[in-house]
């Protein structure tokens, strides 16, 4: 794993790890995955779910937006032609958030000095 990829993963799941913080339940929607000029991806995940043609898929991307790293967490349909062989996606459900930026609070009794000393464990900043 290359350093962004490590950075945005760590970015995803700080808040997670520390269990004095507690992460923003309503991202701030931005524009449909689809509208984006994607000009790479930094990370992709898929993952079929049981033994079905759904797909859970996640991927960071690169984009031309102000946050240009963002996180799309998609459940697909995959369906193949019995004739032709071709495969086909059909996008159930799509969210897109920033992916190397969260929004955190902290709960009672932790601290801003706490914050700041699991940010330099994982390398991450505080702006």
């Amino acid at each position: 794993m290359n350093r962004q990829t490590y950075l945005l993963t760590v970015a995803i799941f700080l808040a997670f790890i520390f269990s004095g913080i507690a992460v923003a339940d309503k991202p701030e929607p931005i524009l449909p995955a689809k509208s984006m000029k994607v000009s790479e991806v930094l990370a992709l995940k898929e993952t079929t779910l049981d033994k079905t043609n759904f797909v859970h898929r996640l991927k960071v991307v690169k984009t031309d937006f102000k946050y240009p790293n963002i996180c799309i967490n998609e459940t697909l349909l995959k369906k193949r032609d019995k004739v032709s062989g071709q495969e086909t996606e059909t996008v159930l459900d799509q969210k897109a958030i920033v992916a190397d930026h969260i929004i955190v609070g902290l709960c009672p009794g932790v601290t801003e000095k706490d914050l700041k000393k699991l940010c330099r464990k994982y390398d991450v900043n505080i702006r």
